[in-house]
């Protein structure tokens, strides 16, 4: 493994207070880069690889601490792809309180059980809850945490419990600038794009709201990349 101060994670977004992705009142990383690119996915602004920003673990992980939250949730993205530096993140974070961690992957948990990566293997380890399975349209289910039926919520640690299956719906999140971005699984599909498509196109209406900052608004200094 890397040096804790070299190690970096590629973000899409961070957010405090999350309320409806995971236990309430968690604390919210979104990796970058995800090349499954599933139809109807809430977060298509997560899929290239190359987008976002990077930013060391020490950082994202005095954030994290600066939150006094207890629970965090990794979404994405994909962030088995980053196994080896979310790892030492949550090793870091921990060193300053027991940290509860969800991870959502579009993985089967089997896969990465089976699939030999030492860095996966030590990832899982370290979570709480994993909630697994590519997100599939059709499927689409009012669940709790998750948007199609296919997709499933494994305690891994018996520290957190998983509540009544029914979607909580979805928050909006706003920064500094104005943009937001809805958090959350809705309990109907396309609901972003039925979200903006619903907006009143009239002279006395405001504009459609900007979704989702590019290059994003982070609660934490991220590296140059030239």
């Amino acid at each position: 493994m890397a040096p804790v101060r070299t190690q970096t994670i590629r973000v899409s977004d961070a957010r405090d207070g999350v309320q409806t992705l995971g236990p309430r009142d968690s604390a919210g990383l979104w990796v970058q880069g995800c090349a499954r690119a599933c139809p109807g996915c809430m977060s298509p602004d997560t899929f290239d690889p190359l987008g976002g920003a990077v930013a060391t673990i020490l950082r994202i992980a005095a954030w994290l601490h600066s939150t006094g939250r207890e629970f965090l949730t990794i979404s994405g993205g994909e962030p088995f792809d980053q196994a080896e530096s979310l790892a030492a993140l949550i090793d870091l974070i921990r060193e300053d309180r027991p940290w509860k961690v969800t991870c959502y992957t579009g993985h089967r948990l089997e896969a990465l059980v089976s699939g030999g990566d030492p860095h996966v293997q030590d990832l899982l380890g370290r979570l709480d809850l994993l909630i697994d399975g590519a997100y599939i349209e059709a499927r689409h289910e009012s669940l709790v945490w998750r948007g199609s039926a296919n997709q499933r919520i494994h305690p891994l640690s018996g520290r957190v419990p998983v509540p009544v299956d029914i979607s909580v719906g979805v928050d909006a999140h706003f920064d500094d600038t104005g943009a937001f971005r809805f958090i959350g699984v809705p309990s109907v599909p396309r609901f972003v794009e039925t979200f903006v498509d619903l907006w009143p196109a009239t002279p006395a209406a405001p504009d459609v709201p900007a979704l989702a900052a590019s290059p994003p608004t982070l609660p934490f200094p991220v590296e140059e990349i030239s």
